[in-house]
């Protein structure tokens, strides 16, 4: 075996060698909050018993360490209740907000205006808000 062989096999070796450590890394490392799926979920405004209740929540692709978010409920456009909730080491957070129904037709709808999560320290805001959704019933 000459040295020039032997430096050839030992070089392969270690670039061998760094390849799968970084591989191992890389499999092992957990994801930063940047990189994962969040976003906002806003549903059709409820009514029952002559409450509206505007209903949303904040969805992520895996448990974080903490999520927030926070709901209006609007009449005609003007803002008439207003919630927010905060969840740990949960992959979903919902949230409600109620308010007495009026005589008469209004439109209802439910916006999600805020929401964030955090992970490993890091936080992040969504980027899919203000979202609404509008009853379509006519209550």
């Amino acid at each position: 075996m000459t040295i020039r062989t032997t430096f050839a096999a030992a070089l392969a070796a270690l670039a061998a060698t760094a390849a799968a450590i970084a591989l191992a890394l890389l499999l092992s490392a957990p994801a930063s909050a940047g990189h994962l799926a969040c976003h906002a979920e806003v549903f059709n405004p409820s009514y029952s018993n002559g409450i509206v209740t505007a209903h949303g929540e904040i969805q992520c692709s895996r448990v974080m360490d903490g999520l927030y978010v926070r709901i209006q409920l609007t009449k005609d456009g003007t803002v008439v209740a207003s919630n927010e909730n905060s969840c740990s080491n949960q992959s979903r957070c919902h949230v409600h907000a109620d308010a007495v129904n009026s005589s008469g037709d209004q439109r209802w709808c439910s916006v999600v205006v805020a929401g964030r999560w955090s992970l490993n320290g890091d936080a992040n805001n969504l980027h899919d808000v203000p979202k609404t959704n509008c009853e379509d019933e006519g209550f």
